[in-house]
């Protein structure tokens, strides 16, 4: 299922009358407090385009699934320890007439450089 599909099948959920779930669009965190334990954490949104009042949720579960520069995790105190690989990739999808029983092959050379030169 493509992801413009998922997209819409999960809006169209949200839209209709029988879901309980409220959707905020165009919105920023503000402020995200109470990982401390004492109380269920708080998020505060704003939306910029309208001025609204911001609004603020408690809920028990907080996701952030926002990147490595993650809002949620720095208000969590969650370091990030990632690093640098040092190494460079190259993807590809190809297709060909001749391929035989569908397989698929995935290769990891060690000490092998791309030269762009070598292969126009």
């Amino acid at each position: 299922m493509q992801i413009d599909s998922l997209d819409k099948s999960l809006l169209e959920s949200i839209s209709s009358n029988e879901s309980s779930t409220e959707l905020f669009n165009a919105t920023k965190i503000t402020s995200i407090s109470g990982f401390d334990g004492s109380a269920w954490p708080e998020i505060t949104l704003e939306n910029e385009s309208t001025g609204a009042t911001p609004t603020t949720l408690s809920c028990r579960l907080v996701i952030g699934a926002d990147g490595m520069n993650s809002s949620v995790r720095k208000a969590a105190g969650i370091p990030y320890d990632g690093f640098e690989y040092g190494k460079s990739g190259l993807v590809a999808s190809l297709a060909s007439d001749s391929i035989d029983g569908n397989r698929a092959y995935q290769r990891f050379l060690l000490g092998w450089r791309y030269r762009a030169s070598s292969y126009l």
